[in-house]
C-alpha cells in the first residue's frame, strides 16, 4: 500500500515535469499539488488501512500525524495553494510540485 502510494506521488511529479517541457511553447504552464495527510473523509475513512501498514495501533496514526505534522491539513489550505497555481501570481512556476504536508515528508528525513 505505501509503496504504490509512493509510487504513484513520483508518478505525478514525473508527469508534471515532463508535461511542463512539452506545453510551455503553447503557453501552458503545468504544476502540481502534492498534498499530505488532509481532513477528509478520505483520509479518516481508512486510518486503521493506514494503523494496519505501519504496524501502529489504534489510534497510532493520529498520534504519527501529531509528531510529524502536527495537526492534519484542510481542505481551505490545499484550495488557496490551487488558487495560487491559478492565478496570474504563479506566472513564472511551471514544473513545480508544491508539497503540502505540514513538513510530514521533511520529518522523515
Amino acid at each position: 500500500m505505501i509503496g504504490s502510494y509512493a509510487a504513484a506521488k513520483a508518478a505525478v511529479r514525473n508527469l508534471t515535469e515532463t508535461l511542463s517541457a512539452e506545453l510551455r511553447f503553447h503557453n501552458i504552464r503545468a504544476n502540481a499539488l502534492l498534498p499530505g495527510f488532509i481532513d477528509t473523509e478520505l483520509v479518516t475513512s481508512h486510518q486503521h488501512d493506514f494503523e494496519a501498514a505501519l504496524g501502529l495501533s489504534d489510534g497510532g496514526f493520529d498520534d504519527l500525524i501529531a509528531a510529524k505534522q502536527t495537526r492534519y491539513g484542510r481542505t481551505e489550505e490545499v484550495a488557496a495553494a490551487a488558487v495560487f497555481f491559478a492565478s496570474e501570481q504563479s506566472s513564472w512556476c511551471n514544473g513545480s510540485s508544491l508539497i503540502l504536508d505540514g513538513g510530514f515528508r521533511a520529518s522523515l528525513l
